[in-house]
């Protein structure tokens, strides 16, 4: 296999790149501008983007000349391309020789349940928007309502989407008083954008002044966290976002 470049002179066609929009689509793409970016949404960058809204339907490539194709997205295995790694410390590429793309059993039966759930739907994509928009109203109402009868609110755990929702739900150290954490590493810093400090776990065991409510940011374990919180004592009103 020939060594991946920004565009393979030896074959002389090109790459293409699904999953662009993501966290390392952007830094390929951005090194290497000749690669044309393939998926739902275009990435921050100038290459070339063709819109796929799904796996299902790639109509869009019948036209495009390439030998090489490097998925970012999901798991490599459910497409069954002809195939060579590359060496371990590039990007994940394959050969790609020009032959039809092969979707498993898997992905179809993912793309049935999402087509049955009208996910590709607008409609579907607003009424989510719409709900998520209701939460984030209803958060910021309870915890500005507890602030303002002169309660405390705390955040309980500090995940990156505590970050998110309080950044999204303009909750800041001015309702906040602080939220806790367990890992050592998170300790001592502040949640990214908001400014709230992040203190150990243990401080809302022991605060002179208990909060009246806590946020509970990973609501996901909520039912192996909060019986542990009301064993130690936590007597404070659970908000989940």
């Amino acid at each position: 296999m020939t060594e991946f470049n920004q565009q393979n002179t030896e074959t002389g066609k090109g790459t293409i790149l699904f999953g662009g929009s993501g966290f390392l689509g952007p830094y390929i793409l951005e090194n290497y501008p000749d690669i044309i970016s393939v998926g739902r949404t275009a990435p921050p960058t100038r290459n070339r983007h063709i819109p796929v809204k799904s796996l299902e339907n790639l109509d869009a490539l019948k036209n495009l000349e390439f030998d090489k194709v490097i998925f970012i997205i999901g798991n490599t295995d459910h497409h069954n391309l002809e195939k060579e790694t590359v060496p371990r410390g590039e990007p994940t590429a394959f050969d790609y020789h020009l032959m039809p793309l092969v979707i498993s059993d898997r992905v179809k039966k993912l793309v049935a349940l999402e087509e049955k759930e009208k996910l590709y739907d607008a409609a579907t994509n607003e009424s989510f928007t719409a709900q998520v928009e209701e939460r984030r109203r209803k958060l910021f109402d309870n915890v500005y309502r507890l602030v303002s009868q002169g309660k405390k609110v705390i955040g309980i755990g500090a995940p990156a989407k505590a970050s998110t929702i309080c950044n999204y739900a303009r909750l800041g150290s001015d309702l906040i008083e602080y939220v806790t954490e367990v890992n050592p590493l998170r300790i001592g810093k502040y949640l990214p954008g908001v400014r709230i400090p992040i203190v150990n776990e243990e401080f809302m065991f022991e605060d002179p002044r208990p909060a009246d409510a806590g946020i509970l940011f990973a609501w996901n374990y909520y039912d192996e966290i909060v019986p542990k919180l009301r064993q130690r004592g936590f007597k404070g009103e659970i908000l989940l976002p």
